[in-house]
Order: C-alpha cells, then structure tokens, then sequence
C-alpha cells in the first residue's frame, strides 16, 4: 500500500487528507482495518474510553443531568 501511495503522489501529484485517510485504514490490500480482526480490545491496536472502566458513562450521565437541570431553570 505504502509504495502504490507514493507512486500515484509522484504520478498525480499531492492527494487530499481523506483520500489518504480513506486509503490507510479501509484499503483492502493493506488498510488498517483490512485484517478484519476487532482491534477495538484489550489486546488490539486501541481501547475506547467506555471499554476501560464505567467511568466515562458515570462522567457523562453526570454531564447531561447537569445541562438538563440548567436547561430547565
């Protein structure tokens, strides 16, 4: 992936962020994602933050309870 990346920059010339973004993570012949293992996990490439503890859900309850009650009245 990486050399047909440069090879169409030097062909065509600079590509666009997405495009390039598009390509690292979905391209099937080398994207990101293209193993089709969950990395989302523990043992993967990253962990979301409601994955590691209840924390950010309590944080974010207490976040939305706040802005309701300021909301009415």
């Amino acid at each position: 992936m990486k050399d047909r990346l440069i090879e169409q920059i030097r062909q065509e010339g600079p590509i666009p962020f997405e495009e390039f973004q598009q390509i690292a993570l979905y391209d099937p012949e080398g994207g990101f994602f293209a193993s089709g293992k969950l990395r989302s996990v523990k043992e993967g490439d990253f962990l979301t933050s409601p994955e590691v503890s209840s924390l950010f859900g309590e944080t974010l309850a207490k976040f939305v309870d706040g802005l309701f009650a300021s909301l009415s009245g």
